[in-house]
């Protein structure tokens, strides 16, 4: 190969990862949602970390808000970005308690949605995200993505608002950066 070709393919390369840095996905549901309400699979209290972050089924997600209800309890897995040596890896949870799952899950009610069907741009993503499993009374659970880089949005793969810093706050303060 040249070394016009070279820089060539390299500059295409470094475009190709900008560009999808620029383009914000909530990733939807892979199966149908639990209503509302509805006990899945009775998962462990306080819920454990899957593993990675890469796939999420989000149980329980509503249109209308992101955590319907007021949860009990709430983990916090961190996970690994792109440019780390094990991209989606779990790095760090922590779980909090329903005050404090309370009020992260109302400041997250309160967020000003992601405008659907409209080109945003944002900064570059570079894949860290943060999963809060907000747990129930009842048994169910809600779980919500937040991309730590990029548009900085959460999700429950039904609905997605721009978080307000206040949450990054208090995730950082028991997770670490």
């Amino acid at each position: 190969m040249s070394p016009k070709t070279a820089v060539m393919a390299a500059v295409a390369a470094s475009l190709l990862v900008f560009v999808a840095g620029c383009a914000h996905r909530a990733v939807p549901a892979t199966q149908p949602a639990l209503g509302v309400g509805t006990a899945s699979a009775t998962p462990a209290r306080p819920a454990t970390c899957p593993a990675s972050v890469a796939h999420l089924v989000y149980p329980a997600a509503s249109r209308a808000t992101i955590v319907s209800g007021t949860p009990d309890q709430a983990t916090v897995c961190r996970y690994a970005g792109l440019n780390d040596p094990h991209p989606h890896a779990l790095v760090q949870s922590a779980t909090m308690g329903a005050a404090q799952a309370a009020t992260l899950a109302r400041d997250l009610d309160r967020a000003k949605p992601f405008p659907v069907g409209v080109a945003y741009n944002c900064g570059i993503d570079l894949g860290q995200a943060d999963l809060l499993l907000f747990g129930f009374p009842d048994g169910h659970h809600v779980d919500v993505q937040l991309d730590m880089t990029g548009c900085r949005t959460a999700t429950n793969g039904q609905r997605t608002v721009f978080y307000p810093i206040g949450v990054a706050s208090q995730v950082t303060t028991l997770v670490g950066r």
